[in-house]
């Protein structure tokens, strides 16, 4: 008699990739198996894995960490688009993208366009952790081909999100540059499509071919990776595609994650910035098709508008209001002497000479700045007072009364740099479009909140005019599309000197 040995039968579940790589699981339970007309649907439970589903033998979610490939697809274009309130799942009937989408509360309405009805039922219920989110009411199901629903709808859409299963590139897949001429004819101003780009490691062919289709009906073409546990290779991508200007590392805006009060899994502020690191055997391969994340030229801007040094000490902006660089030294050890002053430091004259604009009354900001990070920034728009005098009161403000940020402290002043922005007159302007970037401080008021940019904020951090005024809007206490309705907004420019 053969003694038991305890031991439950094993069965394994294996993934062939490519005729060259197996993945195996161990399944404890089979939960549902069935064949549609479109693919073989099966949904079991893996030790170390929990729920997995598979099509056609290929793993495309798992328990364990799926939620990477579903924060990845959908966070990564909510937190540099403006304000996404109508978007489109081309697939991803499991329904995880979706529920990623509707969690941002912007979000009016999202539609899911699934091909496979079994899909849809397969996983309800056996994979709650994503489907449950389609009886959600802003959630819009579609049974139908997702190819022909690009091409006949008329819907616009701030985001498309391409969920699918079939391979990358025009070559091998449905998704044909067709496909995707026709999904950027549906996205509305500043609109992004996103879509799986498999991995870099076994499909960079298909990548390459991707990148093409998508460059012949977008401006700009990002990729972008992720890393996970279940897909072949381990490091997988997403491309990311727009007409508009919107740059996934310019107008990202880590602020707005934490502001979101969402919680994520594998997404933050750090991963979203370095997943456009790519390995060098990818930007290899791709960099031809794909777009930089160099600041965009200004076509409103001239000579005049940029940015120039003088004699290694000072940078200045041009407008009408002009110093000479006595004079500005002057009024930059004005506000150096009186930060130091207040902290009962020993200071030098400054050699300042009155007379000439140093006399007249102009706003004026004063900007401090530690290890090139600001420290703080106070002014006026306005002021009756000489200009040397509003230098000095500004500094101190700045150092000492910006709640941003606690009083200046003795031992790191000598690590602090001093800027001095002298304001031109604020002048009103019709629309939000007549503001140049990087020439123009902004004033915008709205709902009886005000918030002010200096031009070089704009400038020196690369950002589209968007950006710029999702930023203001954050600043003044408002939601970051505030700025696109009933908010008024003034123009200055200014004068900027700063210490090296």
């Amino acid at each position: 008699m053969t003694e038991k040995s305890g031991k439950r039968l094993q069965i394994w579940a294996s993934e062939n990739h490519q005729d060259i790589l197996e993945m195996r699981y161990r399944i404890s339970q089979v939960l549902f198996s069935g064949e549609s007309d479109y693919q073989r649907i099966d949904i079991v439970e893996a030790d170390g894995y929990g729920r997995m589903l598979f099509n056609d033998g290929q793993v495309m979610v798992s328990e364990r960490d799926g939620f990477v490939y579903h924060e990845m697809i959908a966070h990564v274009p909510f937190f540099i688009h403006p304000a996404i309130k109508r978007a489109l799942v081309v697939g991803g009937g499991d329904g995880g993208a979706v529920r990623e989408i509707i969690r941002h509360q912007n979000v009016i309405s999202c539609r899911l366009v699934e091909i496979d009805p079994l899909m849809i039922e397969a996983c309800k219920g056996r994979i709650p952790w994503t489907s449950k989110t389609f009886d959600n009411p802003k959630v819009d199901v579609l049974v139908e081909d997702g190819v022909k629903y690009v091409k006949n709808t008329k819907e616009k859409y701030d985001l498309i999100v391409v969920d699918s299963a079939s391979p990358v590139g025009s070559s091998e897949s449905t998704f044909s540059p067709e496909f995707y001429a026709s999904a950027a004819k549906l996205l509305d101003t500043d609109g992004l499509l996103v879509t799986d780009a498999k991995s870099p490691f076994y499909d960079l062919e298909s990548q390459q071919a991707l990148v093409q289709d998508l460059g012949r009906s977008f401006a700009n073409v990002y990729m972008y990776n992720y890393t996970n546990m279940i897909y072949p290779g381990g490091l997988c991508s997403f491309a990311l595609a727009t007409d508009s200007n919107i740059c996934p590392l310019r107008d990202f805006i880590p602020l707005r994650v934490r502001l979101s009060g969402l919680s994520f899994r594998y997404y933050n502020a750090q991963i979203h910035r370095s997943s456009f690191v790519l390995p060098e055997f990818q930007e290899s391969a791709l960099g031809a098709g794909l777009s930089d994340f160099t600041k965009p030229e200004q076509e409103e801007s001239s000579p005049d508008d940029t940015m120039v040094k003088l004699k290694d000490k000072t940078s200045v902006k041009k407008m009408v209001i002009e110093f000479s660089e006595d004079e500005r030294c002057a009024l930059l050890m004005e506000a150096r002497n009186a930060i130091g002053a207040s902290l009962g430091l020993n200071v030098e004259k400054s050699g300042l000479v009155r007379g000439g604009e140093v006399e007249n009354s102009y706003g004026v900001f004063v900007t401090i700045k530690k290890a090139g990070k600001l420290r703080g920034c106070i002014g006026y728009l306005k002021s009756d007072e000489p200009l040397y005098r509003s230098v000095v009161d500004a500094a101190r403000s700045a150092a000492f009364h910006d709640t941003r940020f606690p009083p200046l402290k003795a031992d790191e002043f000598t690590d602090c740099t001093v800027e001095v922005s002298v304001l031109s007159e604020a002048k009103p302007v019709g629309s939000w479009r007549d503001i140049v970037v990087g020439k123009h401080g902004i004033i915008m008021a709205k709902d009886g909140k005000k918030a002010v940019f200096l031009p070089q904020v704009a400038l020196e951090r690369g950002w589209n005019v968007e950006t710029t005024l999702g930023h203001l809007s954050m600043k003044a206490d408002l939601a970051i599309d505030a700025w696109r309705s009933d908010a008024m907004f003034e123009v200055f420019e200014a004068v900027s000197f700063e210490e090296e």
